[in-house]
């Protein structure tokens, strides 16, 4: 609807909030979790917070239950884990629980997370090349690409 009303021939990208509903949805068809919490590394930006509440709206529909999102910072890993541990407060593997990055800049810290609650499913916002070797070795289960000329999962 924005495209036309700006009259432009071409639009080529994702309303934000969208893309978070359609990676709720596709997480959830990849693994089976309880409860999902959207990581954000960047929740100063509209972009990342829309990501979340389309994530979060997607976990609703799916009676999956959404614990919000949780703002990290995008330079510490150490204590990226520390606030998303306290936040989970639950010992173990993560069994049942589900995240999803905001962005690929917190894939490092989702990986360290992930050595030590092995059973957490995560998958993530924007690519790099930490983000499809994540993905190749099973520890990450998709990225979303909303580069312009790259859509898609």
């Amino acid at each position: 609807a924005e495209s036309k009303e700006l009259k432009l021939i071409h639009h080529v990208g994702m309303v934000e909030e969208n893309a978070g509903f359609q990676a709720g949805k596709k997480m959830a068809s990849m693994a089976t979790f309880k409860k999902a919490f959207c990581l954000n590394h960047f929740p100063e930006n509209a972009v990342t917070v829309d990501r979340c509440i389309g994530f979060g709206k997607a976990l609703n529909e799916l009676d999956i239950e959404y614990m919000g999102q949780v703002d990290l910072p995008d330079d510490n890993i150490a204590r990226f884990r520390a606030i998303v541990e306290k936040e989970v407060d639950e010992p173990g593997d993560w069994d049942d629980l589900g995240f999803l990055l905001a962005g690929a800049s917190a894939v490092p810290a989702a990986l360290e997370l992930k050595e030590l609650h092995s059973n957490a499913a995560i998958a993530s916002f924007d690519t790099s090349t930490l983000l499809y070797e994540a993905i190749y070795n099973g520890d990450v289960l998709f990225g979303v690409d909303q580069q312009a000329y790259l859509q898609g999962y």
